[in-house]
């Protein structure tokens, strides 16, 4: 799975459920909020005690959680979300980021960046957290502190937050739209067929006076 599973509707509504807030806010706070984190996560792994801190608390959250380790789908990851809880999700995010203060300067970043209250982008956020690690595992299975950087990198897809929150928003949007076209009644349904006999049958009436 890649970052864009992360913005599946499916898992999207699970995250807004948890963290009590809508749909748009959510969409908005993890388009930009995923890239801001993984750039902190990519400069932390740039040094070596940094990489290997974030390998185990990456390991260390696969192997006691065994839905996350799992979770090779969109539904798994929705069903992840489903099952945790904010607390757990902002702990998860302290410790992989390196503490309270790092955390909290990005939910000010997103904050801004999305015109989005910071008690609502920590809820999404936090809400968010398990499944955003689960991807991140998936993505670095096997790495070690010594390519975990590449593995990183390779999230970022080699450009900007600006650049990654512009994708993943944009992804975003044609799903939803995919999910409104699918949602269309086909034209020439039952009610046009309806209608269209009573059009014809008034039709015959006016021509016989």
């Amino acid at each position: 799975m890649d970052l864009k599973s992360l913005m599946n509707g499916d898992v999207i509504s699970a995250i807004s459920k948890v963290a009590g807030e809508t749909k748009k806010d959510t969409t908005n706070v993890l388009s930009r909020g995923i890239p801001e984190i993984l750039s902190s996560l990519t400069g932390t792994a740039s040094t070596a005690s940094g990489a290997s801190g974030l390998l185990s608390t990456i390991t260390g959250f696969l192997g006691n959680n065994n839905a996350a380790a799992s979770a090779n789908s969109a539904s798994g990851l929705a069903s992840l979300v489903s099952g945790s809880n904010l607390s757990e999700g902002t702990n998860l995010l302290s410790s992989l980021l390196g503490g309270g203060n790092a955390l909290s300067s990005i939910v000010g970043a997103v904050s801004n960046a999305t015109s989005t209250s910071t008690n609502s982008t920590s809820n999404i956020l936090s809400a968010a957290a398990p499944a955003l690690l689960s991807v991140i595992g998936g993505q670095s299975s096997g790495a070690n502190s010594g390519n975990l950087l590449s593995s990183l990198t390779g999230l970022m897809g080699g450009g900007s937050v600006t650049d990654l929150a512009a994708n993943l928003l944009g992804g975003a949007n044609e799903a939803a739209q995919t999910v409104q076209e699918e949602a269309k009644p086909a034209s020439g349904g039952f009610l046009s067929g309806i209608l269209g006999f009573f059009k014809g049958l008034f039709s015959t009436d006016t021509s016989n006076e």
